[in-house]
């Protein structure tokens, strides 16, 4: 689990270099984008998230985000989100002692999250480019699930909270008119949700998206 915080850090570390180089077309090798293509574009990502807090503690690769967003003008867009993620923590067999009872078993503990909202993007560098980095955040709502599984027992906590995250990316464009490309984000996100049964308050994300971008 170290070993997986660790590399996503690192990869999070690479796109920061990567967004703060001056890339430009004329070194790509594209000399305009087609001006046919549209303003809107939509992004699907698989999703890797890792969290900690007293409740859950892991990285997971059970989530996905897509977002439709509109250019303003020709760095800065804007549009809407929706994302989801699972992270799941596997306790092993243990006695619990309450009073005059205990019980021995194993358990596990689960945090599902929707976030959903507005963002903001802003493209960095030349828009031309094969690679086109770009910083940008999401502002929302969270619903957030938390689970607790034992022997044949569920205990359910459902709660809302706000939803913050600032992301740095890369959009990478095979194409000579921008209409397809590939896309790869670092992102941490904080969601305010509380659980009183859990002792949670607050779920602080941080992980990498992985998928493709379409123009139209």
């Amino acid at each position: 689990m170290k070993t997986m915080q660790t590399n996503i850090k690192m990869l999070c570390a690479a796109l920061l270099v990567l967004c703060a180089a001056p890339l430009t077309s004329q070194a790509q090798g594209y000399a305009m984008r087609n001006d046919n293509t549209g303003n809107f574009f939509v992004t699907a990502d698989w999703q890797i998230n890792s969290i900690s807090n007293d409740f859950v503690s892991n990285t997971s690769g059970w989530g996905a985000n897509t977002q439709l967003n509109y250019y303003i003008n020709e760095k800065l867009s804007a549009g809407v989100f929706l994302a989801w993620h699972s992270n799941y923590e596997y306790i092993p067999t243990q006695t619990y002692v309450n009073g005059t009872r205990s019980t021995t078993t194993d358990m596990q503990r689960s945090i599902y999250q929707l976030p959903f909202g507005a963002l903001v993007q802003f493209d960095l560098g030349d828009t031309d480019g094969v690679v086109s980095p770009y910083i940008g955040a999401k502002i929302g709502a969270n619903f957030a699930r938390f689970s607790h599984f034992y022997e044949t027992v569920r205990i359910m906590d459902e709660t809302w909270g706000f939803y913050l995250s600032p992301e740095v990316g890369l959009n990478i464009y095979p194409t000579y008119n921008h209409r397809f490309g590939f896309h790869i984000a670092a992102f941490y996100g904080y969601a305010s949700n509380q659980s009183d049964s859990w002792d949670v308050s607050g779920i602080s994300n941080f992980g990498v998206r992985i998928g493709g971008t379409f123009r139209f």
